[in-house]
């Protein structure tokens, strides 16, 4: 939308394409017409940057190089970015511009134009429209489903593992269409764990045949009553290196090999804790240094940190005996004085001179 330079219209209203599209901040760009032969009356203040073509650029230029005979006084701008259109001018404006036209200028959408726009959409839409398709099989009644007949077995293949892992042969799963109904799969299911462990000792590994020894047909016992309680390692037994430990030996057959505690090493007395101590000649000022050990080892003292401990001692030692030295003058002056009043003395008058 076009404005002349430094009207009112231009200081109130609004930037017209934030109008249409909203933006947090303006980032539309005007330029200055003053092309004085198209519009000789002002100059023009336009958008450089605006999102519709009918808003961008100078209206009153568009205007004069479309119909010459409105150009110079009579030039009142491109009908739709200048002014309203008039009914006479819809053909001017493209269908796509009539949006931000009738926000803009506050009129109407013509009613064939709105009717192709509306259209738009659906002729675009290329997804067609299908019915719902029914499934043909039917529901599963949840209530009846203890009564429902079992599907048929399927077939599983073997699957082989490597490093002389057990193979599992093919099995039979059925699939019942209820959790809950199964009283009369109880002989059968033994006899299918009875093969399957079979199958599992044959083709299983070594270690797997030693711990498949025992009837098969046993359940595991399994020891109801309290357990023992469990052997305390000492610390020794952590600290002794890894070798010295025996491994431990995981079988039925075998019986249960018991760990032999290595001997117990004999603890060394421990040094008494060592201590460093420096202290200066005065009584109010002392310092010490102490260094401690953990029996490991002992820090001792360089000749170098000892001098300096000695240095900074005999430092502190004369600093201190300065300050007493000070503080004994002070008290004898301050004893000298004592006798002294302190009311001042009279003032003396000199004496006039007579001339």
């Amino acid at each position: 939308m076009c404005y002349a330079a430094g009207s009112v219209d231009q200081a109130v209203n609004v930037c017209p394409m934030c109008r249409v599209f909203p933006h947090s901040r303006c980032p539309h760009q005007r330029g200055l017409c003053t092309n004085r032969t198209a519009h000789p009356r002002f100059d023009v203040l336009f958008l450089k940057n605006a999102e519709v073509d009918c808003f961008r650029g100078c209206g009153f230029c568009k205007w004069a190089s479309a119909s010459p005979k409105a150009a110079g006084w009579n030039n009142t701008g491109w009908p739709g970015c200048c002014r309203a259109p008039t009914s006479g001018e819809h053909r001017l404006i493209q269908p796509a511009e009539w949006r931000s036209v009738s926000v803009v200028h506050h009129v109407p959408i013509p009613s064939e134009v709105k009717v192709a726009l509306d259209n738009i959409p659906s002729r675009g839409s290329s997804v067609p429209s299908t019915s719902p398709v029914r499934s043909s099989k039917p529901p599963v009644d949840r209530r009846n489903s203890s009564a429902s007949a079992k599907s048929p077995a399927m077939p599983i293949p073997s699957k082989s593992r490597a490093n002389g892992s057990p193979q599992m042969t093919a099995s039979s799963v059925t699939s019942t269409s209820s959790r809950g109904s199964g009283g009369s799969g109880g002989s059968g299911g033994g006899e299918e764990s009875h093969k399957r462990r079979e199958t599992v000792g044959e083709n299983s590994s070594p270690g797997r045949k030693q711990l498949d020894l025992a009837d098969p047909l046993t359940p595991p016992r399994r020891n109801s009553g309290p357990r023992p309680p469990a052997k305390v390692v000492p610390d020794e037994r952590r600290r002794s290196p890894p070798s010295a430990q025996s491994p431990k030996v995981s079988s039925k057959s075998s019986p249960p090999v018991r760990a032999v505690d290595p001997p117990k090493p004999q603890k060394k007395a421990e040094p008494p804790l060592s201590s460093a101590s420096s202290s200066s000649g005065s009584d109010s000022l002392r310092t010490e240094s102490t260094i401690t050990s953990d029996g490991g080892f002992t820090d001792y003292l360089s000749d170098e940190s000892e001098a300096e401990l000695q240095r900074q001692a005999e430092a502190k030692a004369a600093l201190v005996a300065q300050n007493e030295a000070e503080e004994f003058e002070f008290r004898q002056a301050r004893q000298a004085l004592a006798n002294v009043g302190l009311k001042p003395p009279n003032v003396v008058r000199p004496p006039k001179v007579r001339t």
